[in-house]
């Protein structure tokens, strides 16, 4: 509630809902992209969120995103303001303000449990900018909900509502649950930004990131980006939380420091590489007791400790790539690698099973304005994870937020591979998504290498470990939308949806087919395929 109160005081005095970070949202981007690729523009796009004016300093592509392509001048105030504009819009030659309603208004069954699903969300974003220099956006709501059964299973387990943090009950089986995020972003430069903000950030151009996502709940960060055009570079240090641990009446939950780099360059004006290293750290432990923020760490140069990472460290430690290509300007390709902390003298021991050799991979193909259809968009995309990535031997200091991963919201122990395609004409939206995954289940307090909250002591052997191991485990699910936008600026639309999901093991075998209908705006990627 103090978060709250505290977002909405600055929002009071640096009021200001076109938001300058475009909103971490799939389809927003997928849009930008390709728009951009279509106009022979090709950028570094691996790091989101990021400012509108790196990517588009006309602003004539965020209109074409956001706006209608029809003049709405000799329309009614009422109108515009419901089906055009901004709820509440400023600006002046150094000020631009905007505050709009947020909110989620759907109800459905599903079918199996003979089970209502409702979701009732209310809040307000409210965002801007003060002469170029300056710009801010600050979002609060808070929701009741009565989930589908999957998502209540993993709320009841894991205390905490997918992306969206701790709840509390609301009547039997319900949940009531708030979320707040914001940032202030100073721009000294149009090529310098620094940002603090209380949110998430995302690298990777994929559905997925094995690198860093934002499929766990908001935390407080520090961003600085450099982009000279061909070469980006972003420091990100930020704090988590480890909601598994014991509540302390005098420390609260237990807390963890992160600082991460990442480098992207661009070559041969289609392929981006970007370079990845992150580290993580208890605020306290027993040998050393108070740590805090490690200022030796503040450092801003990428692959800080790689002879340390070489030889095993007492903190968790990461390095990455992302990688892709852009065939055309309607086509890209893309990849990831990342490598938990290992032993180089055991680095080629994979074919043993050797727990300690934990990496991930992803590959995946985009397209977009296919076949020369306009707003056709699609996508296919491989993702792995071997056992025991992103754990550690201290539990506080797992690659996690809030009971979540940061990177996969499955963790690690997985396949996954997944088809996306959607399609927008005028108003109306449509939508498909099929996934498919594959993970072995920890069971009987025995680390198999999917929950990262197990510490890796924990583990089932030395050797003999593979991708599935423990509860094998197998997740279809499929979702299709239709929808028509009634204002583009805050994404309102209504939707209908159907979800069909099954999930197989040797102790379960259900099916889920939910249908839900909703009235609704929606600028924020949330997970839900579990």
């Amino acid at each position: 509630m103090k978060r709250i109160l505290l977002l909405f005081i600055i929002s009071i005095f640096v009021v200001t809902a076109y938001s300058q970070y475009i909103p971490l949202n799939h389809d927003l981007y997928s849009k930008v992209k390709f728009g951009k690729l279509q106009a022979n523009q090709r950028q570094l796009w691996s790091m989101k969120p990021f400012l509108i004016q790196s990517v588009d300093s006309s602003e004539l592509l965020i209109d074409d995103v956001f706006s209608y392509h029809e003049d709405v001048s000799n329309k009614c105030f009422v109108y515009r303001k419901l089906f055009a504009e901004h709820l509440i819009n400023y600006k002046n030659d150094w000020l631009t303000i905007s505050i709009d309603p947020l909110f989620d208004f759907t109800i459905g069954k599903e079918r199996q449990y003979d089970k209502k699903i409702w979701r009732n969300t209310r809040g307000i974003d409210i965002s801007g900018n003060y002469k170029d220099k300056l710009v801010f956006s600050s979002q609060i709501f808070e929701t009741q909900s009565f989930q589908p059964s999957w998502i209540k299973h993993f709320a009841d387990s894991m205390k905490v509502i997918p992306g969206q943090g701790p709840y509390k009950r609301f009547k039997t089986d319900g949940f009531d649950y708030y979320n707040s995020s914001g940032y202030v972003t100073y721009i000294p430069d149009k090529r310098i930004y620094f940002t603090v903000g209380y949110g998430k950030n995302f690298i990777g151009e994929g559905y997925r990131s094995l690198i860093l996502s934002d499929a766990a709940y908001n935390y407080p960060y520090v961003r600085l980006d450099a982009d000279f055009r061909k070469i980006k570079y972003t420091v990100l240090y930020a704090q988590f939380t480890a909601l598994n641990l014991p509540y302390s009446t005098t420390f609260g939950y237990e807390r963890k420091w992160s600082t991460m780099h990442f480098l992207q360059v661009m070559l041969f004006n289609r392929l981006n590489v970007g370079l990845f290293d992150a580290i993580i750290w208890e605020n306290r432990n027993a040998e050393e007791g108070y740590r805090g923020f490690e200022f030796h760490y503040l450092n801003p140069i990428v692959f800080l400790r790689p002879a340390e990472f070489a030889i095993g460290s007492p903190d968790n430690y990461m390095i990455g790539t992302n990688i892709s290509y852009s065939i055309s300007n309607n086509y890209n390709v893309y990849a990831q690698l990342l490598l938990d902390e290992f032993n180089v003298k055991n680095l080629f021991k994979d074919n043993k099973g050797w727990w300690g050799n934990k990496y991930s991979i992803q590959l995946g193909v985009e397209g977009g304005n296919m076949f020369n259809i306009s707003n056709l968009y699609a996508r296919a995309e491989y993702n792995q994870s071997r056992p025991y990535t992103y754990t550690h031997n201290v539990s506080v200091q797992s690659y996690s937020h809030a009971n979540q991963p940061l990177a996969h919201i499955l963790g690690a122990n997985f396949r996954e591979g997944l088809f996306i395609a959607s399609y927008s004409y005028k108003n109306w939206q449509t939508s498909i998504k099929y996934i498919h995954q594959m993970y072995g289940a920890d069971t009987n307090d025995i680390s198999y290498g999917q929950n990262l909250l197990l510490p890796y002591t924990n583990r089932k052997s030395e050797y003999d470990n593979y991708i599935g191991q423990g509860l094998k485990t197998k997740v279809n699910y499929v979702d299709y939308r239709l929808a028509y936008v009634l204002n583009r600026k805050t994404n309102m639309k209504l939707e209908a949806s159907i979800i069909w999901r099954t999930q197989k093991n040797d102790l379960i075998d259900k099916q889920n087919l939910l249908f839900s209908i909703g009235f609704r705006t929606n600028l924020s990627n949330f997970y839900y395929e579990y």
